[in-house]
């Protein structure tokens, strides 16, 4: 019998079994793995969709980027150009009133032809009353801001390269280090209008990202672009406001006496022979001792860029180096005897033919010892009393001694003074010695005429001696000792009147009777007249006698009418007119009476007296005491004391600004300003720092314009009513500029449109 055997029969189950297992669980870990690729590569494809997404997002970005810098840039351009035509039509309307103040303009006619030649800003016109007419400007604004708009988008949205078109900048979003590429499908695109003056610029996107798996997904969109109205208020407010610029023009207006009594004083700047900015004075002057403009400082220096004009006198008082360049027109110009060593020189400015001279209606003297009085220019001594009749003068007729304009030189010659003028000089007056005078004769009484324009100190010892020679006068007297009686005028003994006529002796005479002196006492051993130290120019006109070189020239007559009126009136002009122009009709020409005879006062209160003549009016007056990132606005009525040096004082940082004080200032310290000082009383300067004023008119007449309506309003007024109101300070009105008003600005998030957005894959 066959026994089976059935040992391992259990182990080939277990196997079986675990095969199948193996089997079954192999497939559901394939499926599961399956599964989770899937899952996987569902996710990375909406990762990848989501990049591709950003890439358009990040477009906007860019696109309004770009938006934004194209609406500041089109703002900035409309701002100059609007300033641009502005600043053209305020040139060419201060041009305007240059042509009429030369007599280009005389009528209506003429002024339509040189706005035909002047254009101007083609966007602006001015009316009759001076206001600006900007209704095409503001069109204009509107057509460019769009230009403008347009073209910088499409000169700074694209880049090209490689023939890829793209936005300009930079992508900052990625995915896992991969940015979405964004391209721009077609040509480059341009605004175009899609209905009267409305424009769109359409960018058609295509944003792509792909994956290192090689897994890509592309989104596509539009951008629509458009261009805003010019959304900026313009405020407007350009009127012609013509103030008088008699006092603001000077950097120093007084009405009383300007003293410097410590430290070193600098007006104006002179960076160089011809580049040269000045500053003028102005100083009304009270009559009497120290009236005018008084140097007292001692061992001090002055420099002065500019003319300098007062009613009363130019005074150097103590030893001191003065150096102008520009004109002086005063009553006297004197270097008095307390100032020995000192110098005034009196420069010409480049360009200015006219300058570097001295003006004077009495003397020019020079009484201080070892000092020096040089002028470059000329000078005029411009009164005189009348030259129309020479046989009517009188010792009084002939000018009087405080109105009769001559060299007078005090100093000792020989101590080292001198005096020099190197251009053409008019002295009209004859000197006169302090000595009691009363004519025997015609009983005429005063001070001693001498007939010398020219007077230096003993040279009066030619009237002390007769005349033995064949001399005559003008009119055929006899000038020897045979028809001149000499009489006793304490302390001297001086030729007085001719016997034959029983008249005085005239000026004219004793201009031939002091050189006849020269010329006879010479030769009999000398005549100890002093010659040295003075040097006039070559074309001098003189009423008296002159020393000049070491020579005698007596009288040189006439003086041309027309010459010394010329003088006059500018001397006037400057003095009593402050140097503002009055209106000359062209059938009369210049005449005595053409300016003021007199100044007028600077302050002056038209509510007390609406009459009053004057060039600020107190009652106008806001006071005010301000400082403002260096700018000082000063307006006080009263007497004040400005300290630039001390550490608590508002003015310590003062550069530039306006001063008006109704009283007296006195300014101390060290100081270093830009601008105009306007002053009711006396101007002092104390202590020893350096004080340095400068002038810009450019500046003050903005500084005026701006605060207009708020300080200066009527406060400067027209004090002739025949001044040429073109020579006054046109102005236009420069408020002009951007108002931002946050409602009108312009909404971005309007300009840009998303449309067509696509999944292309």
């Amino acid at each position: 019998m066959i026994r089976r055997c059935k040992k391992g029969s259990s182990l080939v189950i277990v196997l079986i079994l675990f095969s199948i297992l193996s089997i079954l669980g192999t497939a559901f870990l394939a499926l599961t793995v399956s599964n989770y690729k899937l899952k996987v590569v569902k996710g990375q494809i909406k990762a990848n969709l989501y990049a591709s997404e950003a890439g358009i997002d990040e477009s906007y970005k860019i696109i309004s980027s770009v938006i934004d810098n194209a609406i500041n840039y089109s703002n900035k351009k409309i701002d100059e150009f609007t300033k641009d035509e502005m600043n053209e039509e305020i040139e060419k309307e201060r041009q305007k009133q240059i042509a009429k103040i030369d007599g280009r303009i005389n009528d209506a006619i003429e002024e339509a032809s040189w706005d035909d030649d002047n254009p101007g800003s083609d966007y602006i016109t001015v009316a009759s009353n001076g206001v600006f007419i900007t209704d095409e400007l503001k069109k204009q604004q509107k057509i460019k801001f769009k230009e403008y708009y347009k073209k910088y988008i499409e000169d700074y949205l694209f880049k090209q390269e490689a023939g890829i078109l793209t936005l300009k900048d930079a992508y900052s979003y990625e995915l896992s280090g991969i940015k979405p590429n964004v391209t721009v499908v077609g040509a480059k695109p341009n605004f175009i209008e899609v209905s009267t003056g409305k424009y769109v610029l359409s960018i058609s996107l295509k944003s792509s990202f792909k994956d290192n798996r090689g897994i890509e997904k592309i989104v596509g969109a539009i951008y629509d672009v458009a261009v805003p109205e010019y959304g900026q208020e313009y405020k407007f407010n350009t009127n012609t406001i013509r103030i008088p610029n008699a006092v603001w023009s000077k950097a120093l207006a007084v009405d009383g006496n300007m003293f410097v009594e410590e430290g070193n004083l600098t007006l104006g700047e002179r960076k160089s022979d011809i580049e040269m900015y000045p500053a003028d004075i102005y100083v009304k002057g009270i009559n009497g001792e120290n009236g005018g403009i008084n140097f007292n400082a001692e061992n001090s220096t002055t420099n002065i860029v500019g003319n300098i004009s007062t009613a009363e006198d130019f005074l150097v008082n103590k030893m001191s180096i003065n150096t102008v360049y520009g004109n002086i027109f005063s009553k006297n110009v004197i270097l008095n005897d307390t100032a020995i060593g000192s110098s005034l020189t009196v420069n010409k400015i480049s360009g200015d033919s006219e300058s570097g001279s001295v003006y004077t209606t009495d003397d020019l003297e020079l009484n201080a010892d070892n000092s020096v009085i040089d002028i470059k220019g000329s000078f005029y001594g411009i009164d005189d009393g009348s030259l129309d009749s020479l046989s009517g003068f009188s010792n009084n007729k002939y000018g009087q001694a405080s109105k009769s304009s001559t060299i007078i030189i005090n100093a000792d010659l020989n101590s080292g003074s001198r005096l020099a003028i190197a251009g053409d000089s008019i002295i009209s007056g004859v000197g006169y010695i302090d000595i009691p005078y009363v004519n025997s004769v015609t009983l005429e009484n005063g001070q001693y005429q001498t007939g010398e324009s020219v007077a230096i100190k003993g040279n009066y010892r030619a009237y002390m001696h007769p005349l033995t020679g064949d001399v005559t006068g003008i009119t055929g007297v006899n000038l020897n000792e045979s028809n001149v009686t000499f009489e006793y005028f304490q302390p001297l003994v001086l030729a007085s009147s001719l016997i034959n006529e029983s008249r005085a002796l005239y000026a004219e005479e004793k201009s031939i009777y002091f050189k006849a002196y020269h010329d006879e006492y010479k030769d009999k051993g000398g005549s100890d007249l002093i010659l040295n130290g003075v040097s006039l120019g070559a074309n001098t006109v003189n009423a008296g006698a002159i020393v000049s070189n070491g020579e005698i020239k007596p009288q040189n007559i006439p003086i041309e009418e027309g010459n010394i009126i010329k003088k006059r009136n500018e001397f006037n002009k400057m003095v009593n007119n402050m140097g503002v122009k009055v209106k000359i009709p062209a059938s009369e020409g210049e005449k005595n009476d053409t300016y003021p005879s007199s100044p007028n006062k600077i302050f002056g209160n038209k509510n007390n007296n609406p009459q009053d003549i004057c060039k600020i009016d107190i009652s106008k007056l806001v006071e005010i005491n301000e400082l403002k990132s260096g700018e000082f606005v000063f307006i006080k009525k009263g007497n004040h004391t400005l300290d630039f040096s001390s550490t608590s004082s508002i003015e310590k940082d003062a550069k530039k600004g306006i001063i008006i004080v109704t009283g007296d200032l006195t300014i101390k310290g060290q100081m270093d300003f830009t601008g105009t000082i306007i002053v009711g009383g006396n101007l002092t300067f104390e202590g020893t720092g350096e004080k340095k004023v400068k002038y810009n008119k450019k500046y003050i007449s903005e500084l005026i314009i701006s605060r207009y309506y708020e300080l200066f309003k009527d406060v400067f007024t027209n004090d002739n009513s025949k001044n040429v109101e073109e020579s006054w300070d046109t102005v236009i009105n420069a408020s002009y500029g951007l108002e931002i008003e946050g409602d009108k600005l312009i909404q971005k998030n309007q300009l840009i449109t998303l449309r067509n957005w696509i999944i292309s894959k």
